[in-house]
C-alpha cells in the first residue's frame, strides 16, 4: 500500500534537510542540492504536466513502481503512471502547508519582514517556486536583517502602501536567480537600485513589457515613494511638447496610456501616483498659511 502523501513529503524533507521541524530553515539546505530536487518534482506533479526531476529521489519515496524503472522509459512516462494515485489538488496543499511552514519560521524572527511578504501579489498563488523564494529570503535575512531588509521596508509610507515595492523586486530577482549571485549581492544593501535592476532585468518584469505593468491601478501601487516614481517615468514616459499654440493638460492615466507628456503631464502623473499611497499635498499657499500661524 503507497504511503500517503504527507508522510512521503516528511521524509523527502527529513532526507534534505536531516529534520522536518520547520524543514530546517537554518541556512543548512544551502549544502544539500536535494532540496531543489525535491522542489522540482513537486511543482511537476502540481500542474499535471512532463517536467523532470531526480530519479533517485522519486524511486526512493515509491512514487515510481517497479514497473516503471527501465533504463528506457521516458520522465514524461513515469509522470503518467504515478499522476494518476497522487491529485494535483492533494500536491497543491501539500506546497501550501510547507510554505507556511517557512512563513512562520520567519515571523518567529522576522515578523514585519512576515507581515510584508504576506501582502505582495506575488504570492496570492502558491507554488513550489514560492516556497523556494521564501528560503531564499530567510537565508538573506540570517545574513543581515538589518542592513538588507530594514531599508528596503522603509521605502515609502509602510501604513500607507499597498505593499514594499523593493521587496516584491527582490522576489522578482530570486525567481531567477540564487541569493549569492554576485549581481544580487552587489545590490542587496541599496532597494532602489535593486528595484531598478529588477524592473530592467527580471523575467517578470521583462523591462517593463510583462503583464505586470499593463494595468495603470497595479502600476500606481507599485510606484509608492518619490525614488521609485522617477525610475519609473525616465523609464517610461518621454517628454513631448503640446501642439503649436494649444495648451492640453492630461490627467494620470492618459499619461500612463500614451507614456509621453509635456513637464506638467509628467507632474500631474507623479503628483497622482504620491497622493494615493498616502503622501499630502502642500501647497505654497498652505506653507504660507502655516508661518503665519507660528
Amino acid at each position: 500500500m503507497r504511503k500517503p502523501l504527507k508522510d512521503s513529503v516528511d521524509e523527502a524533507v527529513e532526507k534534505a534537510y536531516g529534520t522536518t521541524s520547520g524543514y530546517a530553515l537554518d541556512g543548512g539546505r544551502r549544502e544539500n542540492p536535494s532540496r531543489r530536487e525535491f522542489l522540482k518534482y513537486v511543482g511537476v506533479f502540481a500542474v499535471g504536466a512532463a517536467g523532470y526531476f531526480s530519479r533517485e529521489l522519486a524511486e526512493s519515496y515509491g512514487l515510481i513502481p517497479s514497473s516503471a524503472r527501465t533504463v528506457t522509459q521516458t520522465i514524461t512516462e513515469r509522470i503518467t503512471e504515478t499522476v494518476t494515485e497522487i491529485t494535483t489538488e492533494t500536491i497543491i496543499k501539500s506546497i501550501k502547508e510547507l510554505f507556511d511552514a517557512y512563513l512562520t519560521e520567519i515571523g518567529k524572527l522576522y515578523p514585519e519582514l512576515c507581515e510584508e511578504l504576506k501582502k505582495l501579489p506575488d504570492f496570492k498563488g502558491i507554488d513550489a517556486k514560492n516556497v523556494e523564494v521564501l528560503d531564499d529570503v530567510k537565508y538573506l535575512a540570517n545574513l543581515n536583517y538589518n542592513k538588507i531588509f530594514r531599508p528596503m521596508l522603509e521605502e515609502g509610507i509602510p501604513d500607507k502602501r499597498k505593499y514594499c515595492t523593493p521587496l516584491e523586486a527582490l522576489i522578482w530577482i530570486l525567481y531567477d536567480k540564487e541569493p549569492g549571485d554576485p549581481m544580487i549581492t552587489s545590490l542587496l544593501e541599496d532597494p532602489i537600485g535593486l528595484t531598478k535592476y529588477s524592473w530592467r532585468n527580471s523575467s517578470i518584469s521583462n523591462n517593463y513589457k510583462s503583464d505586470r505593468w499593463k494595468n495603470f491601478n497595479e502600476v500606481v501601487d507599485r510606484l509608492n515613494s518619490p525614488d521609485l516614481i522617477s525610475i519609473y517615468m525616465r523609464d517610461n514616459i518621454t517628454f513631448e511638447y503640446d501642439p503649436p499654440g494649444e495648451n492640453i493638460m492630461q490627467d494620470a492615466q492618459t499619461t500612463f496610456n500614451r507614456k509621453a507628456g509635456d513637464c506638467e503631464d509628467h507632474a500631474m502623473f507623479g503628483l497622482y501616483c504620491l497622493i494615493k499611497n498616502g503622501f499630502i499635498l502642500i501647497t505654497l499657499k498652505n506653507i504660507q498659511q502655516m508661518l503665519r500661524l507660528v
